[in-house]
Parts: C-alpha cells; sequence; structure tokens
C-alpha cells in the first residue's frame, strides 16, 4: 500500500515515536508536520515556518530555523535550544555541534564532551 502526502516539498523527512509517524517540511512555507502513517490526523507545528529538518528522537523533532535551533514536541510549542546542532542520533538522542576545538557531543543526560577530530566527523548509528 503507498500513501501519499500532499505538500512535502523537501527531501529530508524523520521518523517520529516508533516509526508510526513521519516529519517533513510542507508548502513553500517550509513549515514541519508530523504525517500518522495509519491515516491519522497530521499536526502542524506552530509558528511562521522556515524550518530545516535537522533529526528527531523519540516524538522531539529538531530543527533549525537557520537563526537557531529548536526542539518540537507535537502538541506543543517548539523551545530555543541553548546551542546549535549539527546532527541528531534518532536512537539515543545524542547530538554533535561544531567547534573551535572539534566536535562537541552532547547526550540526553545534559554530559557534553569535545572530540579533537575534523569537523566532517559524523556520528555513528546509536551516537556513542
Amino acid at each position: 500500500m503507498t500513501t501519499e502526502f500532499p505538500g512535502i516539498r523537501h527531501a529530508l523527512i524523520g521518523l517520529v515515536d516508533d516509526g508510526r509517524r513521519v516529519v517533513a517540511a510542507t508548502g513553500e512555507s517550509r513549515r514541519l508536520r508530523v504525517f500518522d502513517l495509519a491515516g491519522g490526523p497530521a499536526e502542524t507545528m506552530p509558528g511562521p515556518g522556515g524550518a530545516l529538518l535537522l533529526g528527531t528522537h523519540g516524538d522531539t523533532v529538531i530543527f533549525t530555523d537557520r537563526t537557531a535551533c529548536w526542539r518540537w514536541t507535537p502538541g506543543t510549542d517548539p523551545e530555543r535550544l541553548p546551542h546549535d546542532v549539527a546532527e541528531v542520533d534518532s536512537v539515543t538522542g545524542t547530538r554533535t555541534r561544531r567547534t573551535k576545538e572539534g566536535i562537541a557531543v552532547s547526550r540526553p543526560d545534559g554530559s557534553t564532551v569535545t572530540v579533537p577530530v575534523d569537523l566532517t566527523a559524523r556520528l555513528a548509528p546509536g551516537g556513542e
């Protein structure tokens, strides 16, 4: 069975929760929408749009509006993150950001370590 979701204009999508829902930027405004793969209602993120999806973890969506990084859990308002995010590991919620010293790796428990590596390094699946 194929399900089509109208208005998706960007190739980046992310799985939300246990894979029953997907998130994508839609329309010319690039507003984030979460679609239920079983045909339930879609949820649109409050706000003006212009979002670029960075990743997901559980039911939380991480995105940037090119001025700051944000987190959004459907049913709530987006929250601004205290720092930029380069990537998000969907399994663990570990995030990375680039610094002058290397790549800062932040875990969901709040711990952060900066790894002095090439800034093109990426998280492996599982993020550890």
